[in-house]
């Protein structure tokens, strides 16, 4: 990794002077826009239609080169002649073939107006977390009379946590359109708890998964973007490390008997370390717990206000194997056709036959490993912009998750998103969607400064679409950016 770094410095610091002189380009393009626009060419009279005067013979005499007729200078050939020459002029060692890159694929990259994108910046403590669940909401606490309904928690009981900070990053982007950087340390923890609506309704059911998933991951990552043509391609390369890892491992049955009914709940939880937990203190990391995945994503204008793309997240390469894990298993039952109810009330112990539980449950430990994989995510969206100002763009989205923490591994990502953007200053985001198994319905609000950047964001979310508006779970964002 050490070696990695160096070479991400050198290269910083070898591509700083094409920053300088792309810069004079841009001044320059500026020049020659500004006389476009106010500047018109007139073509001129043609040599056969000058009067001979005793000065036109005198110049033929004197200087025969200038005999043969020019073209006319239109304010059509003027943009093609001055880009030429200027890249000449500040590339002369190119005089000998076609500039490489023209004016318009040169400004095609960049923002029309407003504040221009950082080319160097570095961020601190980028926080989300949040929780949600889908039964208390704060409209059911935050009155005169707290209410909560039971019924509610009968159909089912789903809670759930997400914790991602990334705190130093540090980003490099060469005219928008290149750029290259590195995360450092990021740390992305998640968990959920599902509790399904036949168990806590008694309901007929055989062998019906459920329990509690939860993972914690520290990654180091180098996120490149650049453009093939009119493509923009992002990569994400990332090795990672996983901490703690634990997938729901429940089962629940409830069936009907010829004499009584029998209820049953099997369990089989492990949670998986890089690092043995047997005894009191831990072990020794193990190395083979650092995997490697990518980010991708590919981005087209398909018209001039309309962008189509697509967002894939963690593609497997290789996976993380943990060797450890701290087991725990046991059984709780009750069967109805072996108790003699009649009897209680005489004082007739229950038996053996037709209750059971762990009395003195102690977790195990092993070293069987398992192959682990972040969760993956891919999203198609596109970037509308309704009016030729470009200060608002909707964002539609549609793609789907695939999350082993989870009980039903695959879900559904859409939603719609609309972004006012004034001058690249002030920025705000409103959207409602289905993400990550939550309704959010979230806001979020940047300032940029150019040499500062401060982002700030709330959303209110649930696993129930109407939760999500009264407070069943919440989200909160933060950021800084620093650079010029």
């Amino acid at each position: 990794m050490k070696s990695l770094l160096y070479i991400l410095i050198i290269v910083f610091f070898a591509i700083l002077p094409l920053s300088a002189e792309e810069d004079h380009i841009d001044e320059a393009i500026e020049i020659r826009d500004s006389l476009l626009e106010t500047e018109t060419y007139e073509p001129e009279l043609p040599a056969e239609q000058i009067p001979e005067t005793s000065e036109t013979v005198w110049i033929r005499e004197y200087y025969p080169e200038e005999n043969t007729v020019e073209p006319e200078l239109t304010a059509e050939l003027l943009p093609e002649i001055f880009e030429t020459e200027l890249v000449w002029g500040f590339y002369p060692e190119e005089n000998t073939g076609e500039p490489e890159m023209t004016t318009e694929e040169y400004t095609a990259g960049r923002r029309r107006s407003g504040i221009k994108n950082r080319t160097f910046e570095i961020g601190f403590a980028n926080v989300r977390a949040g929780f949600a669940n889908n039964f208390i909401a704060a409209r059911d606490i935050f009155q005169e009379t707290a209410v909560i309904d039971l019924d509610n928690f009968t159909r089912g009981f789903d809670f759930g946590f997400g914790f991602d900070v990334r705190p130093f990053f540090i980003n490099y982007n060469f005219k928008d359109r290149w750029g290259f950087g590195i995360d450092i340390a990021r740390i992305e923890a998640s968990g959920n708890i599902n509790i399904p609506e036949n168990l806590l309704g008694l309901k007929p059911a055989n062998n019906e998964k459920f329990g509690a998933g939860g993972a914690v991951f520290a990654d180091i990552g180098i996120p490149v973007f650049f453009h093939i043509r009119d493509f923009k391609i992002k990569l994400r390369p990332a090795w990672f490390a996983t901490l703690v890892y634990a997938e729901p491992n429940m089962n629940y049955t409830f069936k009907t008997l010829q004499k009584g009914a029998l209820l049953e709940v099997n369990y089989d939880m492990r949670v998986f370390t890089p690092f043995s937990m047997e005894g009191n203190t831990a072990g020794t990391f193990n190395s083979s717990a650092i995997g490697m995945d990518f980010g991708a994503g590919v981005e087209y204008p398909l018209f001039s206000r309309l962008d189509l793309g697509v967002n894939i997240k963690n593609i497997p390469f290789i996976p993380s194997r943990l060797k450890h894990y701290t087991r725990m298993t046991g059984r709780a039952f009750v069967n109805s056709g072996e108790i003699d109810f009649s009897g209680l009330f005489n004082g007739i112990e229950i038996p053996d036959e037709a209750m059971g539980y762990p009395e003195n449950p102690e977790p195990t430990h092993g070293a069987d490993g398992i192959n682990i994989l972040r969760p993956f995510k891919s999203v198609f969206y596109a970037n509308y912009r309704p009016f030729e100002n470009n200060i608002i763009t909707v964002i539609p989205s549609l793609g789907f998750a695939v999350n082993p923490l989870y009980v039903k591994p695959g879900s559904v990502e859409t939603g719609v998103k609309a972004r006012l953007d004034l001058n690249n200053l002030f920025i705000t985001t409103v959207g409602i969607g289905y993400e990550d198994r939550l309704w959010k319905n979230g806001v979020d609000f940047i300032l940029n400064f150019r040499y500062f950047e401060f982002g700030i964001g709330i959303t209110t979310q649930s696993q129930n679409l109407g939760k999500s508006f009264q407070g069943a779970g919440l989200e909160l964002n933060a950021g800084l950016k620093f650079g010029w």
